[in-house]
């Protein structure tokens, strides 16, 4: 991993008392305080969970050659699109459970735009849910991993075309069981080539970055 001086340091500020994580009952009153418009609860919110995506991202193998800080850039980016789609009162669970696989799923993104195909490079363990990849403490059932998979899944259906939404899904596992398949396994059952597969993949992941940036995250 690159542990280069900006993370360093990035790293040391995060350690200030303002990063520190919020206790449940100060976290839903910011959070009643943001959906009300209060920009400054989001930034506290957010500011609690920068830690937290460091958290995770200690689950996958960055290349050598790839900045860490570009990847929390991202990591960061999945967690505010998770914030600002959580909703309260439709689930029980603290920000962290829900937002987990938003972090998750954006890291990834980036990690596989970099890799050139190379799986190797960083793990993507199958059958894993959400509590063995936070270790939160909070008991996370599947029916909150699917409820969110439909989310990006719905999101997924307006930007792709059945193709590329299928080779996308079972590529990250997000759909019942949630476990991934690989690339040669997906040319058979689409009977094309893996190297076909990789150039489709490819154009949806970066329709998908572009939209998701511009759009989904700043405008949601």
């Amino acid at each position: 991993m690159n542990y280069s001086k900006a993370f360093q340091r990035y790293a040391k500020s995060l350690k200030s008392k303002e990063y520190d994580s919020l206790d449940s009952g100060k976290e839903v009153i910011l959070l009643k305080e943001y959906k009300n418009g209060s920009e400054i609860a989001f930034n506290k919110i957010v500011k609690s969970y920068l830690r937290f995506v460091i958290f995770i991202l200690k689950d996958f193998k960055i290349p050598e050659n790839l900045d860490i800080m570009d990847i929390i850039q991202e990591g960061n980016l999945g967690f505010i699109t998770g914030l600002k789609k959580f909703d309260p009162f439709k689930y029980d669970c603290r920000i962290s459970t829900y937002c987990v696989f938003w972090v998750k799923f954006y890291i990834r993104k980036a990690l596989d735009a970099n890799s050139k195909y190379n799986k190797a490079f960083y793990d993507l363990p199958e059958n894993e849910t959400i509590e063995q990849v936070a270790g939160l403490e909070d008991k996370v059932e599947d029916e909150i991993q699917g409820k969110i998979c439909q989310e990006i899944n719905e999101y997924i259906l307006t930007i792709l075309n059945p193709r590329e939404q299928y080779i996308i899904k079972a590529y990250y596992g997000l759909e019942y069981p949630f476990t991934q398949k690989t690339l040669q396994e997906i040319a058979l059952i689409c009977h094309i080539n893996i190297e076909r597969v990789r150039q489709i993949k490819d154009a949806a992941l970066n329709k998908l970055n572009k939209k998701t940036i511009s759009d989904f995250v700043h405008n949601k």
